[in-house]
């Protein structure tokens, strides 16, 4: 009876994301990924926290709006509640990784195009007190991408206060935005401070207000 359920969640899963895939008829739209790139000494690793602009929100703008990007976290469980609308816990035990291949390649791609085309804009280093961490490099690096995205509600935790902010996942049918570079967004985004971001932490707009790349998470605190 085991073997049973576990062999119908597996078609349960795929028939999820088969179902994802096939929104071939929904509108590719333009984004921005902000990919943070964190090099730190003490342990000597480097982590990558992608960041998405919808590319239409930065025209003609001063300060524009950045939301987590989840690529590999989510689970096959997390990626249809953000299709649904529903809130998220990226984070949470709950679901497997059980992708179809097809959209475990176009995931690869989409991976592909960030590494192959993106374009480094900004390079800071961060100084913590008495050598305590070491210094730490983080680059910043834009690549605009075209594509199907789902966006949803994550729900946070942050000391003892809950919050829901605004998160996307990707769907389907990504490729290169070449016509970018040629706009006047792109020129916003590249001189853009991401200095104040808190990449790490996806934190609501309140801990970023400083900065010209402003993160509108759409906050909601509860008990």
């Amino acid at each position: 009876m085991k073997s049973k359920g576990i062999i119908l969640t597996f078609f349960i899963s795929l028939f999820i994301i088969k179902n994802v895939i096939a929104q071939k008829d929904e509108v590719k739209s333009k984004y921005i990924i902000v990919s943070f790139e964190l090099k730190k000494q003490k342990p000597k690793i480097t982590q990558v926290f992608h960041w998405i602009v919808a590319t239409d929100s930065v025209e003609d703008r001063i300060t524009f709006d950045i939301y987590p990007l989840y690529i590999e976290e989510p689970t096959d469980y997390n990626l249809n509640r953000c299709i649904n609308g529903d809130t998220v816990t990226v984070f949470s035990a709950a679901g497997e990784f059980m992708f179809s291949d097809e959209y475990k390649t176009q995931l690869n791609e989409l991976i592909t195009i960030i590494d192959s085309r993106k374009i480094k804009v900004q390079k800071t280093t961060l100084k913590w007190a008495k050598g305590i961490r070491g210094k730490e490099k983080v680059s910043v690096y834009i690549t605009p991408i075209s594509g199907i995205f789902c966006h949803c509600l994550q729900i946070h935790k942050n000391y003892k206060v809950e919050f829901k902010g605004l998160v996307y996942m990707p769907v389907s049918s990504f490729s290169f935005d070449d016509k970018f570079w040629n706009t006047k967004s792109a020129k916003i985004v590249k001189y853009a401070d991401y200095s104040l971001v808190e990449f790490t932490g996806h934190l609501p707009s309140i801990s970023h207000w400083r900065s010209l790349c402003r993160v509108k998470s759409r906050m909601q605190v509860f008990k």
